[in-house]
């Protein structure tokens, strides 16, 4: 599933907005996210999944022209082609067309020997492909670099864009990793992608989208072209993997994905509206945090097996059952020791699921004087010390945060204490350990034989003047965010070369014109639903929270001009947000009237409000 999105134009009667509450297929989102590493999200299914940082290896992924280092042989390639849109509503589709010559037709990336191949590695190129007209513009072949290259067993699959259909998948010499599939994307559009293991460590060149005319054509087959066929390309890509991931677009150079996680989490564990998930840099130090019948952590007085009894968090059968033995202690705990910082805030979090009972506890503990526990009840939903989130399906995710002394001694994590049955046959289910730096849990870092990092969320659009009002304009934000950090939890700017507009919030909120700061509130409102909107012009600036109005000035008369691009986190403060959610980002060119504001702010589904007052109504 791919999980970017996208900044939408919005026709209205007050100016033009941009809207940001949708989940398009593509990967082309006007948003620009560096993160790239490895992330994870609450999907639309109510599950926990995992992001991959991979890598798109193919350059110039839209524009399919010999002057972005493509190799087109036998074929004239035209970008931007006037005859079709390209899978996501833009005009970048290429139009492929073969010359009259006799030989083989192709259009291949990275030419001439970009991609530094691995011998052993296994690769999956994808594309997108359209029936065109005449024969050629039906059927498709895709390759990889084959004799004195990389790919030595001259492996290729065919694809039939009229039916939809991989026609065949074969080759030379037998590559147990060879695949190839096809996904329908509408309007008459297909992704391709054809998989294989490098025999030979080489450079090469990247996607080749081959010209056929027959489902059962050979590798680079020759044919006398016609000019007037027509087949449609767009978005390539090469990856290393056995399979296609989320399409990135690439320009002069490879990309490693980064892309925004929309998360659907809700407080009561079933997925809702999706929200742009943002979040600090943060370090899983627990090895082995789905593994706890390895050795990494010890079982003194019971044990953890797999079960196949439920699925975890991930909805895979990756959860285990702790069960403590009979007559052992009251605590019994999971342990793993670990060295800890002094004078350091450390959240430790798990998941757990009632098999047969309801009562635990998990703990961070450094000595007899130091440590902090949360005791938590499955069967309320409830803990004490610490925190407790519904993710669904009878999971909830308990953490407990401790900020260590001036001295720290025999540092552990202690999870599953004091269970309420101590039988050896009753058990708990128990997934996804985490320990972190910071006072919040932020979302779940799987490991397993070290330590993982997740960078930094850091999001913007740039070179976007034309969407920003310059001497007046609104800007919308509906949020929520974790109010108990002492610094900011979101940084939302809207930024020019000279002047900016911007909010922070946290223990407190506040608003910036021009890196003067104004506190609007002693203590925030309800952060479960933080709706926020800026309307200025050469007055002054009107911020309204939550239906409620405060009045700033950004230097009397002083125009704001020349804002030109939109920060949700800026890297001076990459470190300072926590749980944050944004579940809408407007920007409009004009100032909206104060009671579209209220009336928008005040409002649980502000969306709807706001959509209506502009005739838009949001899916």
């Amino acid at each position: 599933m791919n999980i970017v999105p996208s900044i939408e134009m919005i026709p209205a009667k007050y100016g033009v907005g941009t809207l940001l509450c949708q989940e398009p297929m593509d990967g082309t989102g006007d948003l620009t996210v560096t993160r790239a590493t490895i992330s994870t999200r609450v999907n639309s299914l109510g599950y926990i999944e995992t992001i991959p940082a991979n890598t798109n290896l193919a350059w110039h992924s839209h524009s399919w022209i010999a002057a972005n280092n493509w190799l087109n042989s036998e074929v004239t390639v035209v970008t931007g082609t006037s005859g079709t849109t390209d899978p996501f509503g833009t005009n970048l589709a290429n139009a492929i067309s073969p010359t009259s010559g006799s030989s083989a037709h192709i259009a291949q990336s990275n030419s001439p020997t970009s991609i530094a191949y691995n011998s052993g590695t296994i690769y999956t190129q994808s594309a997108f492909f359209k029936q065109g007209t005449g024969v050629a513009g039906r059927y498709v072949q895709m390759t990889f670099p084959g004799v004195g290259n990389s790919f030595t067993q001259l492996g290729y699959a065919n694809f039939d864009l009229q039916l939809g259909t991989v026609a065949i998948v074969t080759g030379i010499t037998a590559d147990t990793n060879r695949s190839a599939s096809i996904e329908n994307y509408g309007n008459g559009w297909y992704r391709c992608q054809f998989t294989a293991t490098a025999a030979v460590s080489a450079g090469g060149a990247g996607v080749a989208a081959i010209l056929i005319t027959s489902s059962g054509d050979t590798r680079a087959f020759p044919f006398s072209g016609t000019t007037t066929n027509i087949l449609y390309g767009f978005g390539a890509q090469i990856e290393v993997g056995a399979s296609a991931t989320s399409y990135i677009p690439t320009t002069t150079a490879a990309v490693t994905n980064s892309v925004p996680r929309l998360d659907y989490y809700t407080s009561d564990g079933t997925p809702g509206c999706p929200a742009l998930l943002v979040e600090p840099s943060a370090t899983n130090n627990l090895q082995r945090s789905q593994e706890f019948g390895n050795f990494y952590w010890v079982k003194p007085n019971g044990n953890a097996t797999p079960t196949t009894e439920t699925a975890a968090p991930d909805g895979n059968l990756t959860a285990e059952t702790y069960v403590v033995n009979n007559g052992a202690a009251a605590n019994s705990p999971i342990v793993r020791t670990i060295t800890l910082l002094a004078n350091t805030a450390y959240t430790l979090s798990v998941f757990v699921k009632r098999r047969d009972y309801d009562t635990a506890t998990v703990r961070i503990y450094t000595d007899e004087t130091s440590f902090a526990t949360c005791s938590f009840n499955l069967s309320t939903g409830t803990a004490s010390g610490g925190s407790i989130l519904n993710f669904g399906n009878g999971w909830y995710r308990v953490s407990v945060t401790l900020t260590t002394a001036a001295t720290v001694t025999n540092s552990q994590v202690q999870l599953i204490r004091d269970a309420q049955i101590r039988n050896g046959v009753a058990g708990i289910y128990i997934w996804g350990a985490q320990l972190e730096t910071g006072t919040v849990p932020t979302s779940y870092i799987p490991t397993t034989t070290g330590s993982v990092t997740r960078n930094a969320d850091v999001v913007s659009k740039t070179s976007i003047s034309g969407l920003i009002g310059q001497t007046e304009g609104t800007i919308y934000l509906d949020a929520t965010y974790d109010a108990a950090a002492s610094t900011a939890t979101v940084w939302f700017s809207v930024l020019g070369t000279s002047n900016s507009i911007g909010l922070a919030l946290g223990s407190l909120i506040r608003s910036i014109v021009n890196g003067q700061s104004v506190n609007l509130a002693g203590s925030p409102p309800d952060t479960s639903g933080i709706r926020i909107a800026w309307a200025y012009n050469a007055s002054g600036v009107v911020c309204f929270i939550n239906g409620t109005q405060y009045t700033l000035t950004n230097g009397g008369s002083q125009v704001i001009t020349q804002l030109d691009r939109v920060s949700i986190d800026m890297t001076s403060h990459a470190n300072r947000l926590y749980d944050t959610r944004i579940r809408a980002i407007a920007i409009y060119k004009t100032r909206l009237p104060n009671y579209i504001l209220e009336s928008a702010t005040s409002q649980i589904e502000s969306y709807s409000v706001l959509a209506s007052s502009l005739s838009y109504s949001i899916v």
